[in-house]
């Protein structure tokens, strides 16, 4: 269910709609109707209930009263009412039928006519009847609401039990915050901060929440307990983040809550504009590249060049050809294009993914007509980075043989290729949801190779020890709260993969993979065959890419 939580004041806590649901307690009259938020409520196919007598009609909708709707939140539940009649929505408990009930009859104060809302994805609701137990929805689809679903809507399913509340008069909605989910209420999500920085929580249903974040030091530094916040009866509290302590660049500050069953963890991404300098830039050579040549470095230090279209920038922004096999849920999109989701911040590149924007990143170092930065076996390829652990969140960084000089001269794309990813990291937890924590996956494959491709494909993943599980080898941290190196070196006998300059896997190096060129590519896709929903951050995801590297053996 969800809670209403009163701001001290209204300066205190932004409103943020995707993110949030709100509502008010108002009146039981239409003549107070400047006091209180007026809504229409809409199902995913933009149809709008509305007064039609003793039943509750969904049609295209108009500005009429008959489509508008208060709520009144009572501590069982909320009430829908209409501004036309002043009727109350009402479930039966003996049929499917919704009712609407006047006011004063029996039906309108007992428990029919309570409802509870909750927040399925984005702006997108369930209505559960009180009484009953059961979703209104417009399953039927005969124009008029039901209320028989007994099957909790997700963001993937049900969604004829999913609506929208739609503010369309009266004073701004009040943050109404989910139970069991934290909440940062200050400062905004993926921004800046510098030195001692307040940060306001709420989270209905805990009483005290510890705050964690990754601290510089030697080896792979350590974490660090920043506060233990005691929460007041609304699930409110702060507390100060030290950022001056804290490395320069991007953090993820980790908020964990528990209540008997219920745990929760939000991951408050910030850029620390001061902090400590830590193992930031290019390091010395890896042990894996010893006695290779370096062919390629890049620490976003100087110009970023990239380009859809010609051939001068560094980078192409889609999988080539021309993005035909673009994968990401919300759409890679171009440096030269609105919403372009690239951009240089100190020595680090950001790549982000926005809901709103409906835009994502991926960097390649093939173009379309084939040119690029590639490497033959022997040879190493690394980069550094920091990934976000959101529900859908698809941070990788892989390798392909090239099959765009196959494609230029007019062969297509079904030309045998290899693919060597070296993370494919999945966000998001919870019922639904990957629940990686420290784990991620190597996935080698050999595409378009027939039967002995696949065998040679399987082989190679068998080999591995997935999913990677970073504790295992030693390593504290994992992919979301702190920067790691994750590094390829491909050989003519082996194919074997790093983190941090710790081998975590190997196989036998796979045909093409020792022969053909081999380029990188870096992204932050979503989807990934996993539900993708950015609200509870307000729709945004960063991923930071510190370096780069291209190693080959002399020929």
């Amino acid at each position: 269910m969800l809670r209403s939580i009163q701001p001290a004041s209204r300066s205190h806590v932004p409103f943020a709609a995707a993110a949030i649901l709100a509502m008010a307690a108002c009146s039981s009259t239409w003549a107070a109707s400047d006091d209180v938020t007026i809504y229409k409520i809409q199902n995913r196919w933009k149809q709008f209930i509305a007064d039609a007598g003793t039943k509750v009609a969904y049609d295209s909708g108009g500005d009429d009263l008959k489509h508008r709707w208060i709520l009144e939140e009572t501590p069982a539940g909320q009430r829908i009412k209409n501004l036309a009649s002043g009727a109350y929505l009402a479930a039966d408990r003996d049929a499917a039928d919704v009712r609407l009930v006047r006011r004063g009859g029996a039906a309108a104060a007992d428990d029919t006519s309570l409802w509870t809302l909750d927040v399925v994805s984005g702006t997108w609701l369930s209505i559960k009847s009180v009484a009953t137990g059961k979703y209104l929805n417009c399953e039927p689809q005969r124009g008029f609401a039901v209320c028989d679903g007994a099957n909790v809507p997700t963001s993937q399913t049900w969604w004829l039990s999913q609506w929208e509340f739609v503010h369309v008069g009266g004073p701004p909605p009040p943050p109404r915050y989910r139970l069991h989910q934290i909440a940062v209420a200050a400062p905004a999500y993926c921004s800046d901060v510098a030195g001692d920085t307040p940060v306001a929580l709420v989270a209905p249903g805990f009483s005290r929440v510890t705050v964690k974040c990754w601290k510089q030091g030697d080896g792979f530094g350590a974490d660090s307990t920043v506060a233990v916040v005691d929460l007041d009866a609304q699930g409110r509290g702060s507390f100060r983040f030290p950022a001056q302590d804290y490395p320069h660049g991007p953090l993820t500050v980790r908020i964990s809550g528990e209540n008997g069953a219920a745990q929760d963890n939000c991951y408050l991404q910030l850029y620390n504009r001061g902090g400590m300098p830590w193992n930031e830039g290019l390091p010395r050579d890896p042990p894996a590249a010893e006695g290779m040549t370096l062919v390629f470095a890049d620490d976003f230090t100087g110009p970023f060049t990239v380009s859809s279209t010609g051939t001068k920038g560094t980078y192409y922004d889609h999988k080539p050809p021309g993005g035909q096999q673009d994968f990401s849920t919300l759409r890679f999109t171009s440096l030269d294009q609105p919403h372009n989701p690239f951009r240089q911040v100190d020595s680090y590149l950001r790549i982000r993914a926005s809901e709103d924007a409906q835009s994502s990143g991926l960097i390649s170092s093939l173009k379309n007509d084939a040119s690029g930065i590639t490497a033959r076996a022997p040879c190493y390829f690394e980069c550094r980075f920091l990934g976000p652990n959101a529900i859908g969140t698809w941070p990788a960084f892989w390798l392909m043989t090239d099959y765009m000089t196959a494609y230029v001269q007019g062969k297509g794309l079904d030309e045998p290729c290899d693919e060597l990813d070296i993370i494919e990291a999945y966000g998001g937890e919870g019922p639904g949801h990957p629940n990686a924590f420290d784990a991620y996956m190597i996935c080698p494959h050999a595409w378009n190779q027939g039967d002995a491709g696949k065998t040679l494909e399987k082989q190679a993943f068998d080999g591995l020890r997935n999913p990677i599980r970073m504790r295992k080898f030693g390593i504290p941290s994992t992919w979301f709260e702190t920067f790691h190196t994750y590094g390829c070196k491909v050989t003519e006998a082996q194919t074997i993969y790093y983190c941090d300059n710790v081998e975590v896997g190997r196989h036998a190096t796979l045909p093409l993979s020792k022969q053909a060129p081999i380029f990188f590519l870096v992204n932050l896709a979503t989807g990934g065959g996993w539900p993708v929903d950015l609200s509870r951050y307000h729709g945004l995801a960063d991923m930071y890419v510190d370096y780069v590297r291209v190693y080959q053996a002399p020929k």
